[in-house]
């Protein structure tokens, strides 16, 4: 939050932390450099509320977080119930956007496109998340653009192989989901030609990703929609990528929005 709000060293301090921190991202290496890692997962976590961090931390696990925080509660006294229940979590989704367009405002978009260059597949992790948490902001999906960011995406898709590691295949992921989002509300006539079609790729294979969650299928086939309408260039892409086979698949989807979305393609 003090980030965010324009914390600076000094009063009369020229630069704000959050200014410096993008600085630091511009520096040539960054990237490859441990302190990529430290400022990368410095912006992931700005970009997201406490609750929704400790929800990541129980994906996949045994436990939700609400069975947890029950769990946590039932050896408690009632006065210690009391206590827990005034240190409540204060952070809102409203405080995190309000985060994310002061991001968008100091160029962070522009500082994780500048650290992808040469970075370790952990600190891409982090910057593939910190970019997926600014997409879900719709007002600064269009500067984010500006800055780089679906250019580097698709970059980043590019290394999907059949070697890659874990890691690297949930990069890709994250990439792609965050295309989609960009695009479900970006018109597609202010993108250029090499955005448009480079995009079009990336979010076929999310939506034939049967590990992609039903929001990740749903997100890419809007954005496809979106981009389909641009023009024949784009169909006849859609078409070439086997499109049409990936949106028959998405029409036997369990999930009834991801039907009509795959209808919709």
């Amino acid at each position: 939050e003090e980030l965010a709000a324009g914390f600076a060293t000094r009063i009369d301090g020229e630069h704000t932390a959050l200014d410096l921190l993008v600085k630091t991202a511009d520096l040539p290496s960054a990237g490859e450099s441990l302190a990529g890692f430290g400022l990368a997962t410095i912006f992931q976590n700005m970009a997201a509320t406490n609750e929704q961090l400790r929800k990541e931390a129980f994906e996949g696990k045994e436990v939700t977080l609400e069975q947890y925080n029950e769990m946590q509660r039932m050896g408690k006294t009632e006065e210690e119930k009391e206590i827990m229940d005034k240190e409540k979590d204060i952070d809102t989704n409203e405080l995190c956007r309000d985060r994310i367009r002061s991001m968008a405002n100091a160029n962070v978009p522009r500082a994780l496109v500048s650290l992808t260059e040469g970075a370790s597949e952990h600190t891409l992790e982090q910057l593939a998340m910190a970019m997926n948490r600014m997409a879900e902001e719709p007002t600064v999906r269009g500067v984010m653009i500006q800055q780089g960011v679906l250019s580097a995406c698709i970059k980043i898709e590019k290394n999907e192989g059949p070697t890659e590691t874990d890691v690297m295949k949930k990069v890709i992921r994250l990439a792609r989901h965050c295309i989609a989002k960009m695009l479900i509300t970006t018109n597609p006539s202010l993108l250029t030609s090499a955005q448009r079609l480079g995009s079009i790729r990336p979010l076929i294979q999310l939506v034939r990703d049967i590990k992609a969650t039903d929001l990740q299928h749903f997100e890419a086939l809007m954005a496809v929609t979106n981009v389909a309408s641009s023009g024949e260039d784009a169909k006849n892409r859609i078409v070439t990528e086997k499109g049409i086979p990936s949106f028959h698949f998405a029409m036997f989807s369990d999930h009834e929005m991801v039907r009509r979305a795959a209808t919709e393609a």
